[in-house]
């Protein structure tokens, strides 16, 4: 059933392009990047932004379909990111929190914690409170962390 929020409808039954995004991932890649390298083409931090959009994406997918390879493929991007990239440094968006929440009490992994903590941080820091698209995403988070609790 679709999940009313706001002026937006999410269901998984909205297009047939959402119920393709496993083509687009490589779930049994394991701990790397779901946007692949980095590039000339790109920043760091662009790149780190997308990359992060995309986690807390497959995370939300995993979740909505029940799917335990992508969910795990999930905590596994994250634990890679963890060794890899710095939250302080490249967005101050809290794309993903959640799954490095899930990570630190799923996997007893502080680093992961502490991650989560700095992406919310980081988009707090400017205004003393997330700006709107920051919201929306600790929003999602927040459902998701809800959704993980009742599974």
């Amino acid at each position: 059933p679709a999940r009313a929020t706001g002026s937006t409808t999410c269901s998984g039954a909205a297009s047939g392009a959402a119920d393709d995004w496993r083509a687009a991932i490589d779930l049994r890649a394991g701990g790397a990047p779901l946007a692949g390298p980095l590039t000339d083409a790109s920043t760091i931090e662009v790149w780190t932004e997308r990359e992060l959009a995309s986690l807390h994406a497959l995370a939300r997918l995993a979740r909505r379909d029940d799917d335990d390879l992508a969910r795990l493929r999930a905590l596994d991007c994250a634990h890679w990111h963890l060794e890899h990239t710095q939250p302080d440094n490249a967005t101050n968006r809290p794309w993903a929190a959640q799954v490095f929440l899930l990570l630190a009490r799923e996997r007893s992994n502080s680093d992961a914690r502490l991650y989560a903590e700095t992406l919310l941080h980081n988009c707090i820091v400017t205004s003393g409170r997330p700006d709107p698209l920051s919201a929306a995403i600790l929003r999602d988070a927040a459902d998701a962390l809800a959704d993980e609790a009742s599974r």
